[in-house]
């Protein structure tokens, strides 16, 4: 059984999200741990911010239980007895206690808007809170807001194939859960270190039994940006999933977490996997 964190903000985007995130693992074995982060005010006096977060707590503790009822209806579908708990915590920053979450319920993967519309909304990209997000050890599933569910066909793995093997450790029985085809797909920059690495990734994959698993390998266009690339790429696959792996030590990881590639990539309303490869 996994543990699936669905973070909420009762906004609109993470309705969406959390309505995606309960069809989505309706084929899985799952528990799943809703929560929401009260925000501490830094100008307050400390006492009277403790006292004021005491009195709210239980009322919003009982506020996102009825909102977990409400979400298992609005995906119509029935709420697991005993696996369905309701979390609210305080602190200064949602990220820095959605960390603290994710330890505490030995979360497995988060499940979230990639916009939201309060002071979540910067929880994933363009902001120091990304930083605490990507120092997770789990997966987390960004949902564009509007985002409408469909079943998982196709996912598209956009790989610069340095790590080719580590990834598909992850991908692969991701893959093999929804019987879905697997498109890894590489942006070839026509050096001889890249040849290697596309001969290696050709090999690795022909030894794997899966048959819906495959290796495209894309031009780049000189001049254009690797987000740019990158949005190129989806349109051309047409995934039902993007798939990234943020290394410190690769182009995606460099790049991932900017104002920039967040715009470009959330244009293609397609559900993004965030996987922080370990070292």
């Amino acid at each position: 059984m996994i543990t699936v964190l669905l973070p909420t903000d009762f906004s609109k985007n993470a309705d969406n999200a959390i309505r995606y995130a309960l069809r989505l693992s309706g084929k899985i074995d799952c528990r799943y741990v809703f929560f929401h982060g009260v925000l501490i005010p830094v100008a307050a006096p400390p006492e009277a911010s403790m006292m004021m977060i005491d009195i709210n707590k239980d009322a919003v503790q009982k506020q996102l239980e009825a909102y977990a009822v409400k979400m298992f209806a609005s995906a119509k579908m029935k709420m697991p007895a005993g696996r369905v708990s309701c979390l609210v915590s305080q602190g200064f920053t949602v990220g820095e206690q959605m960390l603290d979450v994710v330890k505490k319920t030995d979360t497995d993967l988060i499940i979230m808007g990639a916009r939201g519309t309060s002071k979540m909304r910067k929880v994933l990209f363009g902001s120091s809170t990304a930083d605490v997000i990507a120092s997770a050890k789990v997966p987390v599933i960004a949902v564009p807001e509007s985002y409408d569910y469909v079943p998982l066909k196709k996912m598209l793995h956009a790989s610069d194939l340095t790590n080719i093997r580590k990834e598909l450790a992850f991908t692969l029985p991701l893959a093999k859960i929804f019987n879905a085809t697997l498109e890894v797909a590489h942006i070839a920059d026509e050096t001889l270190k890249d040849e290697k690495l596309i001969a290696q990734a050709q090999s690795i994959i022909k030894r794997r039994s899966y048959k819906k698993l495959k290796l495209y390998v894309e031009a780049t266009t000189f001049g254009q940006s690797v987000a740019t690339d990158l949005k190129l790429l989806i349109a051309r696959h047409h995934p039902d999933m993007l798939i990234m792996f943020r290394h410190k030590h690769n182009w995606l990881g460099r790049m991932f977490f900017t104002s920039r590639t967040e715009n470009l990539i959330y244009e293609t309303k397609v559900p993004l996997v965030a996987f922080n490869l370990p070292e």
